[in-house]
């Protein structure tokens, strides 16, 4: 039985290493000693630049284009959409964790025309970085019922979101059209400033009059969708965490972005940031905080 056994655990290993996706890999990086640096701070530096080489080579980098978050394959260039939790180096995202150092940092100076670089080489452990499990549920809705979950609208139809969590917990609700992310929840005129807080298995409809949770009636923002094409593509995200967190610098940018025709009739836009800024916001708070999670719902509204 011994053969068998010791068989199952060498399986059972590879697997348990396969699934942590644990690799040896080495980074190097040339940093230039500017007139402001210390001796200590370009090494540090020049250090940290080079663990990001090494995790980037292996899993490849982060890349953030207007409303999407990207892992960008270094060998073929491939970018692929990814709802990955970045770590931050050296104020860089990168898709793993630097978890052992082998050998080096080796550091050796070079004068290129008085100028002073200092070169690291460093190799250790890597760990790639996973997308953690969303233990929430998430719908679009075209009314305020569940049984009317759907992703494709029409312009000017109402937009629903159902949720529910099976903690309790603060959530903030998003939608982004390319070019800039509008938040909708906390409402725009509510008592609530970072988040709106939920109740573990308490099912939720929101943007709904009929639904209001604060006795904040008169605060319910109602969503109307708009198209500016023939069919736009727009996405949705929740923030949700079970620890309270601070939501991303906001402008409100209605008189900006609306017809005097529109904002006469009473049309208004939520509180706003930039898409790029919307992700990095995003980036920085996952990477600080291992308890937030994320989704997104793509949804396309197009013109009768």
């Amino acid at each position: 039985m011994k053969p068998i056994l010791s068989l199952f655990l060498i399986f059972l290993f590879c697997l348990t290493s396969f699934a942590q996706k644990i690799k040896t890999a080495t980074g190097e990086a040339l940093i230039r000693q500017e007139s402001n640096m210390t001796i200590d701070d370009v090494k540090r530096e020049t250090m940290e630049r080079a663990k990001i080489d090494a995790i980037e080579k292996t899993f490849g980098s982060a890349i953030i284009q207007g409303n999407r978050t990207l892992i960008k394959n270094q060998t073929t260039g491939k970018k692929v959409e990814t709802k990955m939790v970045f770590n931050t180096i050296a104020d860089s995202y990168v898709n793993g964790e630097w978890l052992k150092t082998l050998s080096g940092p080796d550091y050796e100076v070079i004068n290129r025309e008085g100028e002073i670089w200092y070169k690291c080489t460093i190799k250790g452990k890597i760990k790639e970085m996973v997308a953690p499990k969303i233990s929430f549920k998430v719908y679009t809705l075209d009314c305020p019922e569940l049984k009317c979950k759907t992703e494709e609208f029409l312009e000017d139809e109402n937009l629903y979101l159902y949720f529910k969590s099976p903690v309790n917990g603060y959530i903030n609700i998003f939608l982004d059209d390319g070019k800039n992310t509008y938040r909708l929840l906390p409402y725009k005129n509510s008592s609530l400033i970072n988040y709106f807080p939920v109740k573990a298995d308490k099912e939720y409809i929101f943007f709904s009059a009929s639904h209001d949770y604060l006795n904040e009636k008169h605060n319910i923002d109602e969503q109307v969708l708009y198209a500016e094409s023939q069919s736009d593509m727009n996405k949705i995200y929740v923030i949700f965490s079970a620890q309270h967190f601070t939501k991303p610098l906001l402008e409100d940018k209605t008189h900006e972005l609306l017809s005097p025709e529109d904002i006469a009739a009473g049309y208004s836009l939520p509180k706003s940031i930039s898409s790029e800024g919307f992700q990095y916001w995003l980036q920085k708070l996952k990477s600080k905080d291992k308890v937030v999670e994320s989704d997104y719902i793509y949804i396309s509204i197009d013109k009768p």
